[in-house]
């Protein structure tokens, strides 16, 4: 199925859970991800709407929610390398950890002053709009309560970077 999409076929693959890193003979690397019940809908217009502003984000190379190819709904985007920022975190001092804030804070602003005619999730192929801020939804989702909760029970950031995150937040997001 790969080789029929992407005109190479797999040479490595790494498994975890539903997402697969696939090294293809041709050097490129790809991720397959796959998922036993749901879609990718909105995965794939926001990642398409990211890029056509100009924003950071892996393309989808592929997808199909049929499982006319594969046993599952799945989709393929390009890899993006790079390092994970609680680890980079982890090595900086205060200046370049301001400075990485500030980054991410600029490309978050950008996020927020891009305009649709609609907000939220598209379920069941119609739009629900949501009331929510988008930088205060992902900042309680992923920094409070998911991964950056993780992060400081797993110890890969201590708790004191945790709550770091917490006062940039407030200094360069104006949240």
């Amino acid at each position: 199925m790969i080789k029929k999409k992407l005109d190479s076929s797999p040479q490595e693959i790494v498994h975890k859970k539903w997402v697969y890193d696939i090294l293809l003979e041709d050097g490129r690397r790809v991720i397959l991800k796959t998922v036993p019940e749901g879609d990718f809908v909105n995965e794939i217009v926001i990642t398409d709407f990211m890029l056509k502003n100009d924003l950071p984000v892996p393309k989808v190379l592929d997808h199909d929610q049929t499982c006319t190819d594969f046993s599952e709904p799945y989709m393929i985007k390009e890899w993006v390398g790079g390092n994970k920022l609680g680890a980079v975190l982890k090595s900086v001092n205060e200046t370049e950890t301001l400075k990485i804030f500030r980054t991410v804070g600029r490309v978050f602003g950008r996020m927020n002053d891009l305009h649709n005619e609609r907000s939220g999730l598209i379920r069941d192929g119609s739009y629900n709009t949501l009331p929510v801020s988008p930088n205060e939804y992902m900042f309680n989702a992923e920094i409070v309560n998911g991964s950056g909760k993780k992060a400081v029970e797993e110890n890969w950031i201590s708790e004191s970077l945790h709550r770091r995150s917490f006062i940039y937040r407030k200094k360069i997001w104006n949240i």
